[in-house]
């Protein structure tokens, strides 16, 4: 092969790599999103035994995909949605409804702003 097209397959698989990083990306902030705004419903409605096992799930759900997103993204960003995470269960636990739901919306923000980071616009090249 001459260098051009070695060239292009290389951009080609960089270009594939990060499109499948983008695309895992995506689904895991609309599956962690659905599952905290769940945790957070059943909380406020009073539902302290469901917040809690919707907090395990998403808990069991953040370990599975952690280890795919520690290969490109930050991890102190990975760590603080960790840490957010691992709270919910406890709070719930002991019926503090009004932290339960800060902790809901920190993650969910946390989540959010890593998509948005990932994401290839000007103001994340520059």
């Amino acid at each position: 092969m001459n260098r051009p097209a070695i060239t292009a397959v290389i951009a080609v698989m960089i270009a594939l790599i990060g499109a499948m990083g983008l695309w895992n990306t995506h689904q895991v902030k609309d599956t962690m999103c659905a599952q905290l705004e769940t945790a957070k419903q059943a909380a406020l409605s009073g539902d302290a035994s469901q917040a809690e096992k919707t907090a395990q799930q998403i808990q069991a759900f953040w370990e599975k995909q952690e280890s795919k997103l520690f290969l490109y993204i930050r991890h102190n960003e990975l760590d603080e949605i960790e840490k957010n995470i691992a709270e919910l269960k406890y709070l719930a636990e002991l019926g503090d409804t009004a932290e339960f739901c800060s902790k809901v919306s920190q993650a969910k923000a946390l989540v959010e702003h890593i998509w948005e980071c990932e994401l290839p616009l000007i103001k994340n090249i520059l």
